[in-house]
């Protein structure tokens, strides 16, 4: 046979069969068909026989049709009519490419309004469920994504829960706000609440689910200052540290360093030997919460403590599974409540934690004379205000300044000299 020699079918289509292959009994056979568009010829091609047969074999089965098929020839006629057709008209596509491309625009277009129908129809609190919350627990700690979990079914889940993303309007914040002011809630636990929220929508906005700002910008939460205020006194330090020391000596170890570098819980909790100098009295403290790396310098105690610890290598302070520690020991707050320490104090700013034990080193560094600047580097914070509040320590020791000066000037009583008699 021939491969390359070309015979009619039908009006405008030739076939040429194949040199061997065979199907069924007779060879198989490739066909093209042939017509003009804008007075120039064209010629398309439909393929083999053998490869449609097993094709429309393949539909009928999926489709489970038992009407019989058309042939290979009554389907490429039918093509070619419709081709033929649409370049006499002028319209649709004149080639199987042409065809084909449409067909494939057709798709992407249909797939995009099925996805923008499943975007719209989203809610939040699927959304929340399915997409936001499962990430959050895998790249939060256990107390974060706890809380913003609370928040979630406590507060968000009720107003927010059943909305569609694209539907949730600043009313609807407001509603959030207002239902947790009746609930007697403080502005920063509105606040946080508000905030979960706010990246619930930035979370699903970077997903391309909704577009433009949190609804809820507008929204206030209320002014509150959540710094904490606590500090202790050398007397209440030392009673704690000694507590430590009969339960728990790591613990009492890591209340040291934070009580004498001023050390954040975390930033203990990461410390690795690699980055303690003790010859040198300084311990390098990377990836703050700052974002700034610093240097923390030793005192006597703490040096005394770091050269009494067994191990040299990887972290200072390890979990008993040799891992980074999560949290503080209860060993501390149990300590603190054994020392009543915290008794009767029902605003958390005003409770001894172990974060305390940073503001003690810094509430002692400005009453001995350390200027805030200095204060403010050897705390790694970012700003300056954030070291002002300890001021008010230092206006203690300034005001003992200008009395003692009102008693030189005889504007107030000298204190009373009693002579000790033998």
């Amino acid at each position: 046979m021939g491969g390359e020699r070309w015979y009619k079918v039908g009006v405008g289509l030739e076939a040429r069969d194949h040199e061997s292959r065979k199907y069924g009994r007779r060879f198989d056979r490739f066909l093209r068909g042939r017509y003009m568009v804008d007075g120039k010829p064209k010629a398309v091609s439909f393929g083999w026989e053998s490869e449609w047969i097993a094709a429309e074999r393949a539909r009928l089965l999926a489709e489970g049709a038992t009407s019989p098929r058309m042939s290979f020839v009554d389907y490429c006629v039918r093509e070619l009519a419709r081709l033929k057709g649409n370049a006499l008209r002028g319209v649709g596509p004149m080639t199987l490419k042409e065809d084909r491309e449409q067909a494939l625009a057709r798709q992407r277009e249909e797939e995009e309004d099925r996805k923008a129908g499943e975007r719209d129809a989203l809610t939040f609190g699927e959304y929340f469920t399915k997409t936001y919350f499962p990430g959050v627990k895998v790249n939060k700690n256990r107390r974060t994504w706890k809380t913003e979990q609370s928040h979630y079914d406590t507060w968000l889940k009720p107003i927010f829960g059943s909305l569609r993303l694209v539907d949730i309007r600043p009313l609807h914040v407001e509603s959030l706000k207002r239902r947790m002011v009746k609930g007697g809630k403080a502005p920063r636990t509105i606040q946080a609440a508000l905030a979960t929220a706010r990246q619930v929508w930035n979370h699903s906005r970077n997903n391309g689910i909704v577009s433009g700002d949190w609804p809820g910008r507008s929204v206030k939460a209320g002014r509150f200052d959540n710094k904490r205020l606590r500090f202790l006194t050398h007397e209440e330090a030392e009673a704690l540290l000694g507590k430590l020391k009969e339960t728990s000596l790591q613990v009492h170890n890591m209340a040291v360093l934070s009580l004498d570098t001023g050390m954040r819980a975390g930033e203990v909790f990461a410390l690795d030997w690699e980055n303690v100098d003790i010859d040198a009295g300084q311990i390098k403290v990377m990836d703050t919460k700052s974002g700034r790396n610093r240097v923390a310098y030793m005192t006597e105690r703490v040096k005394t403590m770091l050269q009494g610890l067994p191990e040299r290598k990887g972290l200072v302070f390890p979990s008993e599974t040799g891992e980074r520690i999560g949290q503080i020991s209860a060993t501390f707050m149990r300590a603190v409540d054994a020392l009543g320490f915290n008794k009767e104090i029902v605003d958390k700013r005003n409770r001894v934690t172990f974060h305390t034990m940073r503001h003690t080193f810094a509430s002692n560094l400005v009453a001995a004379g350390v200027n805030l600047y200095e204060v403010k580097e050897l705390m790694g914070h970012s700003t300056l205000a954030l070291t002002e509040r300890y001021s008010h320590v230092r206006a203690d020791n300034l005001r003992a300044a200008v009395r003692a000066m009102a008693q030189a000037q005889g504007q107030e009583p000298q204190a009373k000299v009693i002579e000790l008699k033998g």
